[in-house]
């Protein structure tokens, strides 16, 4: 018998940010149908896990992705302390750093990625 040999798969071109978005849409649909984000709330956060990852994937190992950012936003938005995007900048900031700007930030440590100190 002869063996098969594999045959690899062809390196995928690099996404366009269409693209992207429109895979990030088909994904997340149910969880935005029953989510109420505004649209320009939600092109704000992909393009902010866009932006993080680009700079910062590398570096420390890990990244955010648009489902752990909208969750951020949504505790956000029932907080009566903070405003939702205040929220979504301070995890990326802890993401990024490791440590809260605000020693008493501690409500989304667990969204964080896999293989952050504070996880």
């Amino acid at each position: 018998m002869a063996k098969k040999k594999k045959v690899s798969k062809p390196v995928k071109e690099q996404e366009s940010f269409a693209e992207k978005h429109n895979r990030i849409m088909d994904t997340n649909k149910q969880f935005l149908r029953e989510v109420k984000i505004p649209r320009a709330e939600h092109m704000a956060i992909v393009l902010k896990t866009d932006k993080f990852n680009a700079q910062y994937r590398d570096i420390n190992g890990y990244g955010v992705d648009v489902i752990m950012l909208e969750e951020v936003y949504l505790r956000g938005s029932e907080s009566l302390i903070d405003s939702p995007q205040d929220r979504v900048n301070q995890f990326m900031y802890l993401v990024r750093s490791g440590k809260p700007l605000n020693p008493e930030y501690t409500q989304d440590f667990d969204l964080l990625p896999k293989g952050h100190p504070k996880k």
